[in-house]
């Protein structure tokens, strides 16, 4: 890549919020929500403390409460501004939502959903495809208002193996074990492509 193309390069650096308290008792989030711990909200100043020095011109999260709270913790460090976006939310689980981890990997259709990334849905939710399909646009929507700029991205940890299973990544493994609390990667968008950075 020469000089010229690398000024034209959005950088996405997407984070997943920190712990919440029904992260820590294994129940399924989803489109339901818990506040986060301490400990979350430590894992978060950590992240935010690691990208002062990168200049991100501003912060875009999904709507859920876990999510705010963990943009507001990084406004502190970063100063600047933060916006709310719904495209950005967790897979709506549906049915699922609140129920305990356990319980719920008796369901005949726990591993198919909730291990891959296809056209299945949970009882009244949302396929994992579906949810990859939404996270990737609206990170391109976000990415072109922002051309050869750094923005950061607060998100859910299954929105974020979804998504990654676009390129080839996680596709058979759930968010507990493949997206930790405060998970941080980076895309970049060049000629309007989202890619993986190396």
């Amino acid at each position: 890549m020469n000089q010229e193309e690398t000024n034209k390069v959005t950088t996405i650096y997407l984070v997943r919020h920190g712990q919440t308290e029904w992260n820590t008792q294994r129940k399924l989030q989803g489109c339901g929500d818990s506040p986060l711990t301490q400990k979350g909200e430590q894992q978060i100043e950590d992240i935010a403390k690691s990208l002062t020095s990168l200049g991100i011109q501003k912060i875009y999260s999904s709507q859920l409460g876990r999510a705010v709270s963990s943009s507001k913790i990084c406004q502190r460090w970063l100063e600047c501004e933060h916006q709310q976006v719904t495209a950005l939310e967790e897979r709506d689980f549906g049915d699922w939502q609140g129920q305990l981890m356990d319980d719920l990997q008796q369901d005949p259709l726990f591993q198919q959903v909730f291990e891959r990334v296809n056209e299945l849905s949970p009882p009244n939710g949302e396929s994992g495809t579906h949810c990859a399909n939404r996270i990737h646009q609206a990170l391109l929507d976000i990415a072109s208002q922002h051309l050869a700029q750094k923005i950061l991205v607060v998100t859910h940890g299954e929105a974020m193996r979804c998504l990654l299973s676009l390129f080839s990544v996680y596709e058979e493994k759930n968010a507990f074990d493949s997206v930790k609390n405060g998970h941080l990667l980076t895309l970049r968008l060049s000629s309007g492509q989202l890619a993986l950075a190396e």
